[in-house]
């Protein structure tokens, strides 16, 4: 199971990002994106392996979506989410295309084409992963089109 698709995965990285404890962890992480053995074994003892391999994670993914998204530091993203995304640029062409209708965005995962179609329009926006839906919905509060993104 990937970590995109790992419900234990997204409690784990929902937590670093709502609990007090879990952001001291990730502002330390992002403070060292190349951490060695010891940074990591010592975050590890306070914060305990699921938590740190998460911040890891997080903070390699809004390195990687620096380029591709404004807003990275702020987006709950994945390694492999972001890879797969499409560009700012592209998603908002490519939505260019549909008038204010409602529109369904399959595969939505973390939620850039939902975003640019939501901010000419209503949008439903589908996952098979609960922990993208999840992701989605986040990233679409901290873009601010929120209230026309349905997440199923």
């Amino acid at each position: 199971m990937s970590i995109d698709t790992d419900p234990n995965r997204a409690e784990a990285e929902e937590r670093l990002l709502t609990s007090s404890a879990g952001r001291a962890l990730l502002e330390q992480v992002q403070a060292m994106p190349r951490p060695g053995v010891r940074e990591i074994a010592r975050w590890r003892k306070s914060w305990g392996a699921e938590s740190v391999s998460a911040a890891l994670d997080l903070t390699a993914a809004r390195i990687a979506a620096r380029g591709k998204f404004p807003s990275a530091e702020e987006l709950w993203l994945t390694p492999q989410g972001v890879e797969q995304s499409t560009s700012w640029r592209i998603a908002e062409q490519k939505a260019g295309r549909f008038g204010s209708s409602p529109v369904i965005d399959l595969c939505s995962g973390l939620g850039n084409d939902a975003r640019a179609l939501a901010r000419r329009g209503p949008t439903v926006a589908v996952d098979r992963s609960w922990g993208m839906c999840r992701r989605l919905v986040w990233n679409a509060r901290v873009w601010g089109v929120s209230s026309s993104v349905l997440a199923v």
